[in-house]
């Protein structure tokens, strides 16, 4: 399988809609370089929380299921209003040969989500967060 894309929707310091954060790769090597700060940590806990529901902070590992305010993106939580909700995604499309078909790829998209909603200055889960 080959990776084609990965969106990203309010994930840690990538904030907005999957639209406004999708990135595309190539066949072939793709390399991710960008200056300190930049959200190459962030872009790898994007893959790692959507295949394993982990994210590496604080030099450690953590499971995400409990904890959806530690990585869902501070501007959105910011922005946001008392009884709003936050949707925090990340979606992996890979694309493979089809085995019966040599002509044809296959695309499999893989998605992580979890809503959250703010009350009383706290954040609720709403959607627990799942795999799709």
């Amino acid at each position: 399988m080959i990776l084609k894309s990965i969106s990203l929707e309010n994930f840690q310091s990538y904030y907005g809609n999957q639209s406004e954060n999708e990135f595309q790769f190539l066949k072939g090597v793709n390399i991710i370089c960008g200056s300190n700060g930049a959200g190459k940590s962030k872009l790898f806990n994007a893959f790692h929380w959507v295949l394993f529901g982990k994210i590496f902070t604080n030099h450690e590992w953590i499971i995400t299921e409990s904890k959806p305010k530690n990585f869902i993106s501070n501007k959105a939580k910011y922005n946001c209003e008392e009884g709003e909700k936050i949707k925090c995604s990340v979606k992996l499309i890979f694309i493979a040969d089809n085995y019966e078909s040599n002509d044809v790829e296959v695309e499999y998209t893989y998605e992580r989500k979890v809503v959250v909603e703010k009350k009383n200055n706290d954040w609720n889960v709403v959607t627990p967060e799942q795999l799709e």
